[in-house]
């Protein structure tokens, strides 16, 4: 925040410059910005100052950031900017503190809202170029659930009594988005030296000779950084694809499975119907056995009761004679 004071201080210098630019026919070495004892400071001092080129750059980066983030849609939350707002005044103290911060950073509430939305535009730029996956976030979350669940702890003011039976399932929209950041930030400056070299931009303020070194400068690095964006969108395409065809594949093996199982019950329906009818028939068979059993030995007592009294005639008959 210290440099914000002097950012101000630049910004106004060149307005003021560009004012006597724009009344009377200046140049940078004549234009007197301050006199100490008499002695003149002009503004070709300031921008011979690297400090001063890396303020523009400040400022460059930050049209650049609100033009790409325009480009992609991205847009901020205003509920979100305002909460930091509130959440700084807070820790630093609301009423006298709080202005008196303000005063010694000499800045408004609006630069800091401003700041806060860059911030945001930024965040949401590096983020879309990171892809977790929920399974990824899982893995490594039970590699060190110790880690993830006291992050979780001070980000949301928790104990770690509170936390310590959290499981990914409790805490995963958290933990995706903690290592997409993670992940975002680390590739931050790269990729804001790519659009930065990729924008065009004309430092004015400089003489022809450097202007036109630092363009060629540009154009060189700007090749190398098309190449590679072209191989990391094949890469892109090419993980995209092989996801899809894998996916493909699971569907068709769990497709594979459910037909097989499918087939397995319905032959085992069939098998065991199959086998309710041998049964059956065979009951049936065992019971028509029984019966024509049961008529045999019914038919052979008969016989042998009928022979028994046919003999018992037969001798008594033979006793009247």
């Amino acid at each position: 925040m210290k440099s914000v004071n002097f950012h101000v201080t630049i910004l106004l210098v060149l307005l003021m410059f560009a004012f006597a630019i724009a009344s009377c026919a200046v140049t940078p070495e004549s234009y007197v910005i301050a006199k100490v004892n008499g002695q003149p400071i002009t503004l070709k001092d300031m921008i011979d100052n690297p400090m001063f080129k890396r303020f523009v750059d400040q400022l460059v980066m930050r049209v650049v950031i609100k033009q790409k983030a325009a480009e992609e849609h991205i847009v901020v939350d205003e509920k979100e900017i305002k909460k930091r707002l509130d959440d700084m005044i807070s820790e630093i103290g609301p009423g006298p503190s709080w202005e008196r911060w303000k005063q010694m950073q000499n800045v408004t509430e609006e630069n800091l809202l401003e700041q806060f939305r860059i911030e945001a535009l930024y965040e949401g730029l590096l983020k879309k170029r990171v892809n977790v996956s929920e399974e990824e976030a899982k893995a490594r979350f039970e590699q060190n659930p110790l880690y993830y669940r006291r992050l979780y702890a001070t980000e949301h003011k928790l104990t770690d009594a509170e936390v310590e039976k959290m499981s990914f399932e409790d805490i995963k929209d958290w933990v995706v988005d903690y290592i997409i950041t993670s992940e975002a930030y680390a590739k931050g400056q790269t990729y804001l030296d790519d659009i930065m070299t990729l924008s065009k931009v004309d430092y004015l303020f400089l003489p022809p000779q450097e202007r036109a070194r630092i363009e060629a400068e540009k154009a060189e690095k700007s090749k190398a950084i098309l190449k590679k964006l072209e191989t990391e969108k094949e890469m892109a395409e090419a993980a995209k694809k092989a996801e899809v065809e894998k996916g493909a594949k699971e569907k068709e093996v769990k497709e594979g499975e459910k037909e097989a199982s499918s087939t397995e019950k319905k032959e085992g329906g069939t098998e065991k119907k199959k086998s309710g009818t041998e049964e059956k028939s065979n009951a049936s068979k065992d019971a028509k056995g029984s019966k024509a059993k049961d008529n045999g030995e019914g038919s052979s007592a008969k016989d042998k009761k009928e022979n028994g009294e046919n003999a018992k005639q037969g001798e008594n008959k033979g006793g009247d004679k």
